[in-house]
C-alpha cells in the first residue's frame, strides 16, 4: 500500500513565484490572488501579466483587512486587447465599499487603463467570476 498522495500546493507550482511576495504581503488576498493569476494565465491566455502592489493613500481608514493597507493586483492584456487592464482579486466574502473603491481608481498603475478594473471574485470552490466595475456612471450599452 502505497502512502497518501502529496497535498497540491499553490507554493510548489511553477508560476507561485511570480505571486509570492505579494500573497506573503496581501494574505487576506493570497488565494484570490494565485488562483486569478493562473486563470488569467492559462484559462484566459492573458499576456504581460504582472502582479503588483497598489498602496492605499494615507489618512485612508478602514477596519477590514482587505483594502486596509492597499491590494494585490494582477495588470495585463486580454487577448486582441489594445490596452492593459487592472484585476483586483478578491474572496467573495470580502467587502467593498465606495471610499475603498474611489481609493483604488485614484491610484491605478499609469500604464494600464483608468476607466475600469476587473473585480475577480473567487468562491470557495475556487471558481473565479470576473466583473467590470467603471468608475462613475456608464451608460448601458443597450
Amino acid at each position: 500500500m502505497h502512502g497518501a498522495p502529496a497535498a497540491l500546493q499553490a507554493e510548489t507550482h511553477e508560476v507561485y513565484k511570480n505571486v509570492q511576495k505579494l500573497c506573503e504581503t496581501y494574505v487576506s488576498q493570497a488565494s484570490a490572488l494565485f488562483q486569478t493569476y493562473m486563470d488569467l494565465k492559462y484559462a484566459a491566455r492573458w499576456r504581460e501579466l504582472d502582479a503588483r502592489a497598489i498602496q492605499r493613500p494615507t489618512g485612508s481608514t478602514d477596519a477590514a483587512p482587505f483594502g486596509a493597507a492597499g491590494w494585490a493586483v494582477i495588470v495585463g492584456m486580454a487577448p486582441g486587447a489594445k490596452s492593459k487592464q487592472v484585476v483586483v482579486p478578491m474572496v467573495l466574502e470580502q467587502a467593498i465599499d465606495s471610499a475603498m473603491l474611489s481609493d483604488l481608481f485614484a491610484q491605478l498603475p499609469s500604464d494600464a487603463t483608468h476607466t475600469h478594473v476587473l473585480l475577480a471574485m473567487m468562491s470557495n470552490d475556487a471558481t473565479v467570476v470576473y466583473y467590470r466595475l467603471s468608475q462613475g456612471m456608464v451608460k448601458p450599452i443597450n
